[in-house]
């Protein structure tokens, strides 16, 4: 599986698509290197981040023009009051959300249920599956090199 460098987003934090609080762009880009790719570049290409500072703006109205008709993965100023790993796993909650599709309105108690253990299995995931990455190139570093081969 592949995964971008652990700079990379912070690199490019100016661009991420974040409406609202900007703070958000921090937090994003401390996270977004654990999840594929593949999976990353979707969720760039398809959504934006969304978070207001309560503090500033009582409400707001966001144009789609703004959001270009894109999926809106939106998040309350509680977010902070977390510690990281809290903060990554909601995070990581609602883009698992948006690779499933899933649709908020009208389920019942079950369905919502179902959709919510879906999505907490496949951070599950991100995060095994990123863990062996990191062990394998751990392990690639630690290799010596064998020239002439």
């Amino acid at each position: 599986m592949e995964y971008y460098d652990i700079d990379y987003f912070h690199r490019i934090k100016d661009s991420l698509p974040v409406l609202g609080y900007q703070k958000l762009r921090e937090i994003l880009a401390d996270m977004l290197f654990r999840i594929p790719v593949s999976t990353i570049d979707d969720v760039l290409e398809n959504c934006v981040f969304f978070m207001m500072e309560k503090e500033k703006l009582p409400g707001s109205f966001t144009h789609k023009k703004l959001i270009k008709d894109k999926h809106l993965l939106a998040f309350h100023d509680v977010l902070f009051s977390k510690d990281q790993e809290e903060r990554e796993d909601i995070i990581y909650h609602e883009i698992a959300h948006y690779c499933y599709r899933h649709i908020d309105e009208d389920l019942d108690e079950e369905e919502y249920r179902r959709t919510d253990e879906e999505a907490n299995a496949l951070v599950a995931k991100w995060h095994e599956d990123y863990e062996k990455h990191w062990k394998e190139e751990a392990k690639k570093a630690r290799e010596p090199w064998k020239g002439g081969e």
